[in-house]
């Protein structure tokens, strides 16, 4: 009995340890992705973007991590942090850091 105790104690203690984090953002990026996109085509940037590696949102403000890709090219996907605030009801971009 002792053993199966010790067994159910260890995968107790042990499975928290083991679990995975999802990846990406638990916000849902698509008003953040709109918002990125128009921006980017305004500024002729000829980038897209792959994908929300994280997305933080306080009220007005957000900051989030993003994989952004050449339009044309499947290479290589640089991170930029991107700051955005909320303006009339909508998220603008602020800031962009490559």
């Amino acid at each position: 009995m002792t053993r199966y105790a010790l067994a159910a104690l260890l995968t107790i203690v042990a499975a928290p340890g083991c679990q995975q984090k999802a990846k990406g953002p638990s916000v849902d990026p698509a008003p953040f992705r709109a918002a990125l996109e128009a921006h980017m085509t305004r500024q002729k940037w000829d980038v897209k973007v792959d994908s929300f590696e994280s997305l933080e949102v306080q009220d007005t403000r957000a900051t989030a991590v993003v994989r952004v890709a050449h339009a044309e090219s499947t290479g290589l996907k640089p991170e930029w942090k991107v700051s955005f605030l909320k303006k009339d009801g909508n998220w603008i971009v602020d800031t962009v850091e490559r």
